[in-house]
Order: C-alpha cells, then structure tokens, then sequence
C-alpha cells in the first residue's frame, strides 16, 4: 500500500513538472521565433526550432516511460558524441558539432543535460573527467564549466566517498579553468548569442518575457527533488545546475542561448535531459527505493 502511494504521488508529480517543462521551454522558443522573425532571421531557423520542439517532446516522453535506468548510456553516449566533434572538421578553429545530414548540431548542448543525469547513477564517476577533458579541447569554456560544476555537485549530495569527490572533481575543475582562459576564436551570432539583446531592441517587455521563461523553464528539474531517493535528488540538483550555468554563460561572453536562441542541440538537448530524469523519478519511485 505504502509502495503504491508513493508510486502515485510520485505520478503526479512528474506530471504536474512535465507540464511546467512543457509550457516553459515552449514559451521560451516561442519568443525566440518571434524576436528572430522581427529581426529578419530567415524562416528556415524558426521552423527548425519548432521542430526541435515537437521532437523533443517525444523523445522525452519515450524516455521518461522506458523500461529501465539508462544513466550508463546517456554517458557513454555523451563520451562519444564528444570524441566524434573532436575528430570532425572544425569551424573557425572550434570542434563543437557533428553532422546528421543536411543539420549540424552541437553535440555538448545535445548530449550533456541527459549525461548529466547519467553521471548520478554511476558507481564510479571517472568518467566526468573524460566529459571536461574533451569540453577543453573543442574548446568550449561555458559546457566545460557546467558539466564540471553540476558533476561535483551530483557527487558530493550522493555522499560519495570524499576520496572519489577529490579524485573526480580536482581534474575536472581544473580542466574546467583550463577552458576558460582558452581564447574562444568563434564569431558570435546575432540570433544565436545576441537573442536577447536582440529582444531588447524590439521591446523591452519582450526580453524580460524571454528571461523569465527560461529562468523558469531552468528551476523544474528542482520538483522532482521531494523524494526520498538521494540518486533522485542528485540527479535533479546536478541537471538544474548544468541548466542554470549553461542559460547564465552568454552574460559573461559569446555563448549560446539555449532554447531562446536559434539552435536545435540546446532545445533537444534540454528535452532529453528532462526525460532522463523523469524516468529515473519514475524507475526509483516503483522500486520503492528510499536510499
């Protein structure tokens, strides 16, 4: 009875997130659409980022309902989606994107939200490093920081071993700082890493609208944290963190905007990550695993 009640509050939950999720992130990319389309921004990139949209929705919904925990993919995943930009041409001196036919998407924004949810399932988190170390050699100084951050956070609310912590986390931070102080060679995009600023031009009310839809969109991972699941929980923290950072970097420098932005990796990206999550919530909670 105890099992089955958890299970159902559990199930609302996730519901009542999901269509929080669902309306922020589809306002955030809807504002985007409208900035970019008064700006002059060609169709094409609107409509992809509706796509990416609709696509996203699926896919999260298919994973959310999987049959199982697939934290060890989404980072095995993310190590080679990471490994394939390294060795693809690169674009101005920067390896950040692989290409699926006619569309080029950042592996990091795609791939790093569900990895990080992987990483809070892994016994032995070596392979975070692996994650940053590929991050500063692209380079890419704002998913380096986000991953490593959100890494160590997952680690330590885990109570990991302060022995593993140090182990993990010394590398990554350093690798991390390491990208930082790398020159950023790649030119930035009006639509891209100016869509904000482009909001603001064409009204002020407009950009707020945008900021707080993303702001928002970025804090519903933190529902799905009242459980009494630690893996749940580190999970949840460590992706609204990733998020967080990841939404915050264009302040300090030439960074994506996710969701708001032209881009589909960050859109798909952020879709995927909540799907992983939520079907962990899911799998944890019919388990009855209250560790």
């Amino acid at each position: 009875m105890i099992r089955t009640t958890l299970a159902t509050t559990w199930a609302k939950g996730r519901g009542r997130a999901w269509i929080l999720f669902s309306a922020g992130s589809l306002l955030a990319v809807l504002t985007g659409c409208w900035v970019a389309r008064t700006s002059g921004v060609p169709s094409r990139s609107l409509i992809m980022n509706l796509l990416a949209w609709i696509v996203g929705l699926v896919l999260c919904g298919l994973i959310a309902r999987g049959g199982r925990s697939l934290g060890a993919f989404w980072v095995a995943l993310g190590v080679l989606g990471l490994g394939a930009t390294i060795l693809s041409p690169p674009l101005e001196g920067v390896h950040r994107w692989i290409g699926l036919g006619p569309v080029r998407l950042n592996a990091a924004e795609l791939l790093m939200p569900a990895a990080m949810v992987g990483v809070a399932t892994l016994r032995m988190p070596t392979w975070v490093s692996v994650l940053v170390l590929a991050l500063f050699i692209q380079p890419d100084a704002s998913q380096a920081v986000a991953v490593a951050c959100a890494s160590i956070a997952i680690l330590v609310i885990r109570k990991t071993t302060w022995t593993t912590v140090a182990v993990v986390s010394l590398p990554a931070a350093a690798l991390a700082v390491a990208a930082v102080l790398q020159p950023d060679r790649l030119s930035p995009v009006p639509e891209v890493e100016g869509i904000i600023g482009l909001a603001n031009r064409v009204s002020p009310l407009l950009a707020a609208l945008a900021v707080m839809a993303l702001a928002g969109t970025v804090l519903i991972p933190l529902l799905l944290t009242r459980t009494p699941s630690r893996l749940v929980r580190s999970a949840a923290i460590g992706l609204t963190i990733y998020l967080s950072l990841s939404a915050i970097a264009p302040i300090f420098g030439a960074f994506p905007v996710p969701l708001v932005g032209m881009g589909m990796s960050p859109i798909l990206g952020w879709w995927l990550g909540f799907g992983a999550l939520a079907g962990l919530a899911r799998i944890e909670s019919e388990a009855g695993d209250g560790s």
